[in-house]
């Protein structure tokens, strides 16, 4: 053993001499004669590694500059089409996901307040009783849900499809106000109770007479005309998804129904959309249109 790695050592090649610097130095050599060395130690390594060698003088290819910044530049341009679009479908189904969880919300509430009433009729509950002031009202409404806060101010609500206004044919409708007796829950929505006091929950009053293209019908002066109405309820309930955040609209956030002697139904009108639609669609009604509120018509 001692003679082989003596014979192997005399063939290692001899250090360089250091005045000359490392210019000339046979990396290559130097490790080839390291596994040569290594394979008389281990005998069984792997004789492959020989094939190996390090080349210290050639550099590995690189980007340049310019094509760093033409790369940077082409996703910079990806990101700015995309992600708007993708922030607005995941805004998208946030709310559709808030509309329905609202409406299971609400639903089970209003099913609990009949089962309470004296006569299985909301006509007999105490919360829509014509003597109940909004306000006692507004507090036996709340105990169906996770109340965080009472009374938490009132806002704008967009319609669906915009109206026109009443004062000024040119102009859009300024939408409906969410009720100021309103409650917030602990996930964020408000609740808006709107309770009428009309006897046996009968109301009787005029509305407004349109035109087949949906537009208020004027007489020569341009004032709106009305017509008597007789119509069966106890309470509008407005329910805001997000609460205040936008977009504060009938058929993407905003959803409302109406309480009758002895049952509830969804409000299903041209300005207010119906959550029916999201419910069963997935998606938002595709005749909804943005507008600003009290701005003049397109």
């Amino acid at each position: 053993m001692e003679k082989v790695i003596k014979k192997a050592v005399q063939q290692v090649a001899p250090p360089p001499i250091l005045s000359r610097g490392f210019r000339n130095f046979n990396f290559n050599r130097l490790f080839h004669n390291f596994l040569f060395l290594d394979s008389l130690i281990y005998p069984n390594y792997n004789a492959n590694m020989r094939k190996y060698s390090f080349n210290f003088i050639r550099l590995k290819p690189a980007f340049t500059l310019a094509e760093v910044l033409i790369t940077l530049g082409i996703v910079g341009v990806i990101a700015a089409l995309t992600i708007p679009t993708l922030v607005a479908n995941y805004q998208k189904k946030l709310l559709i996901n808030q509309n329905k969880q609202a409406y299971s919300l609400i639903i089970n509430a209003l099913n609990k307040i009949k089962s309470d009433s004296p006569s299985f009729s909301y006509v007999s509950s105490e919360i829509f009783a014509p003597s109940t002031s909004q306000d006692q009202a507004l507090t036996l409404f709340s105990k169906y849900f996770k109340t965080t806060k009472l009374r938490v101010g009132t806002y704008r609500i967009k319609k669906m499809r915009p109206g026109e206004s009443h004062d000024d044919a040119n102009k859009y409708d300024d939408g409906e106000e969410m009720p100021s007796t309103n409650l917030q829950t602990a996930n964020g929505m408000i609740i808006g109770l709107l309770k009428f006091t009309y006897a046996g929950c009968i109301r009787i009053g005029e509305v407004y007479i349109y035109n087949p293209d949906g537009t208020i019908a004027r007489d020569e002066n341009g004032n709106p005309l009305t017509e008597p109405s007789e119509r069966e309820t106890c309470a509008d309930i407005f329910i805001d998804v997000n609460g205040k955040k936008d977009p504060n609209q009938y058929g993407k956030d905003v959803f409302r129904f109406s309480v009758l002697r002895e049952k509830y139904e969804l409000s299903s009108t041209a300005s207010m959309g119906n959550i029916d639609y999201i419910i069963k669609h997935n998606d938002f009604d595709p005749n909804i249109i943005d507008y600003e509120l009290g701005g003049d018509k397109q």
